[in-house]
């Protein structure tokens, strides 16, 4: 399932965006930072539907590029983060709901290392 999501993207297909499980999970293509103006209404529509009372954790991942490391990584997931963080805030979630962990090039249990996971508590 997220594997044959990640190799679609690999492919050439744009950021792919699943809700399920109460994770929302936006699947990025290497190197790649900002969504498209395609993503950004699908990301609002399904946001509008969540409890703005509820608290949300951000989790992004980016992968390393052997040449640079990886702090290179984690600037990519935070600049990342911070753009889905903004679509939140811009759509009326109060920003001290909003938890932001940017982890780079963590580990994490969907099998795919560019990825932001939100879940919602």
């Amino acid at each position: 399932t997220i594997n044959k999501i990640a190799e679609e993207i690999d492919k050439g297909s744009e950021n792919s965006i699943i809700f399920k499980d109460n994770k929302f999970r936006i699947i990025y293509k290497p190197n790649k930072i900002k969504l498209s103006q395609k993503d950004v209404i699908k990301i609002i529509e399904i946001s509008s539907n969540f409890n703005k009372e509820n608290i949300l954790t951000i989790k992004s991942y980016a992968s390393k590029n052997v040449n640079k490391g990886s702090s290179e990584a984690r600037r990519r997931s935070l600049s990342r983060a911070l753009e889905v963080r903004s679509l939140f805030v811009e759509n009326e979630f109060p920003a001290t709901n909003i938890l932001v962990r940017a982890l780079g090039s963590e580990e994490n249990d969907e099998g795919y290392t560019d990825i932001i996971i939100i879940e919602v508590n």
